[in-house]
């Protein structure tokens, strides 16, 4: 957060990426920030976004807690991947892969087969 705050703070003195990112490297080190990255920032500056915080993103969904997905097949081994899935609050899809991943279980007309 503090090469942000350094990005605005030169940002409104009217300094250019280059520059900023010149500075940066100067003051904090080599590998602080690469130019790439002050240039998005100054971008985002430009077109009026001073949010110095990060958006949310896909990215790669959660990973499903094998432990407590198996503990909910060991008391009610009659569940669905779509119970499981309710139940740790994943989709069934992800609750599936997963399941398959680990190899221990198939799937038999929507139900969890040892």
């Amino acid at each position: 957060m503090e090469v942000r705050v350094r990005f605005i703070h030169e940002f409104e003195l009217g300094h250019s990426a280059k520059e900023t990112w010149r500075n940066l490297c100067r003051s904090m080190g080599e590998d602080v920030v690469s130019y790439a990255t002050t240039k998005r920032w100054f971008k985002k500056f430009r077109e009026g976004q001073e949010d110095l915080n990060n958006k949310e993103r896909l990215g790669r969904p959660p990973r499903v807690d094998m432990n407590a997905v198996l503990t909910l097949i060991e008391t009610v081994p009659t569940m669905t991947t779509h119970m499981l899935a309710e139940s740790t609050a994943h989709t069934c899809k992800l609750t599936e892969f997963y399941l398959k991943l680990e190899s221990k279980f198939e799937r038999v007309d929507g139900c969890l087969m040892n």
